[in-house]
């Protein structure tokens, strides 16, 4: 298993009981499977988890936006919802890595549950679900591994 860098940087004592609480905030590592660089990373809005993976240059889905025919055939929760140059703006990373194409998924879709936004949590009974650490960061490898199936076509 590669190296995971994992940050806290959320104030949690507000938050109400769940495991969330125990869960990092930001989680780097490199796919051992793909060699792509993946982060995984919690709103602080809605407590909610987004997923990202960065594809090289020459990947033929750099470039392209979220809502690109091809992203669209991406298996991954919620659907592909962001593509973008990595610029994702924080202040918890200090690598810069401009020539990778950021290409993620967020889990706040309306049968999510997010933690924070306590209108979710009066109708956890409707289906709502948290997607917790371990969901999110299977669901970015997988994302990868599409990703690099893509790559050499």
């Amino acid at each position: 298993m590669s190296d995971r860098k994992e940050q806290h940087f959320s104030c949690k004592s507000s938050w109400p009981d769940g495991p969330w609480k125990n869960e990092p905030d930001q989680v780097d590592w490199v796919d051992e499977a793909t060699g792509y660089n993946c982060r995984i990373f919690r709103n602080p809005a809605g407590a909610f988890w987004l997923g990202y993976v960065y594809i090289p240059k020459h990947h033929p889905l750099f470039g392209m936006d979220y809502d690109h025919k091809e992203l669209s055939k991406l298996r991954v929760h919620g659907g592909v919802t962001w593509s973008f140059p990595n610029s994702f703006p924080n202040d918890y990373d200090d690598e810069e890595r401009p020539e990778e194409w950021e290409i993620g998924f967020d889990c706040s879709h309306a049968w999510d549950l997010m933690p924070t936004v306590r209108e979710h949590m009066k109708h956890t009974k409707n289906g709502r679900s948290y997607k917790d650490q371990a969901f999110v960061t299977a669901e970015v490898e997988s994302l990868a591994k599409q990703l690099k199936e893509l790559e050499g076509k």
